[in-house]
């Protein structure tokens, strides 16, 4: 809500009227403000009205942390509102998604920014397993197939003995 000016006449004053918006955009907005009396005489004079965006944009559906083995990292980028607007959000470090990684920790930052001096950020953390195991197995008689990231290959038959439960 803004002020108004008082108008005072020898008479009397019969309007006081502004062209004043419904809704102030971002910036400096003008307003004249006319006041006249019963005889047709009027005065102006100007408002200024600034407003400005202090509120920060909202990153949600951030990533959280994860691990993986070595190989090609997913991951969806996060959402921004503002109060003022759309922000754009962007990844200023870490790999992106698609990237293929290699073993060791990769940290993901990302910024919402409004265009207005207003920033948030997120961030995550990526650890790639260096050597993970792998192990398949089967619950009746068959071949356990074993094998590392080193790409050794176990290979064991398993038979069981009649009337012998595998587990």
């Amino acid at each position: 809500m803004i002020g108004s000016p008082a108008a005072i006449d020898n008479c009397s004053v019969t309007s006081l009227t502004s062209d004043a918006p419904g809704v102030y955009p971002l910036g400096t907005t003008t307003i004249t403000w006319t006041a006249m009396d019963a005889n047709g005489n009027n005065a102006t004079c100007t408002q200024l009205v600034t407003v400005t965006d202090a509120e920060a944009p909202v990153l949600s559906s951030c990533p959280v942390d994860m691990m993986m083995c070595p190989g090609v990292v997913q991951f969806a980028a996060p959402t921004a509102t503002d109060n003022c607007g759309t922000p754009l959000v962007g990844q200023t470090s870490g790999p992106p998604t698609g990237s293929v990684l290699t073993a060791g920790n990769y940290a993901v930052v990302f910024v919402a920014d409004d265009g207005n001096g207003n920033t948030d950020t997120c961030s995550f953390n990526i650890t790639v397993n260096a050597n993970p195991n792998v192990t398949l197995g089967l619950t009746t008689p068959s071949t356990v197939v074993s094998m590392t990231a080193t790409t050794h290959l176990v290979v064991v038959h398993l038979q069981a003995e009649p009337g012998a439960a595998m587990v």
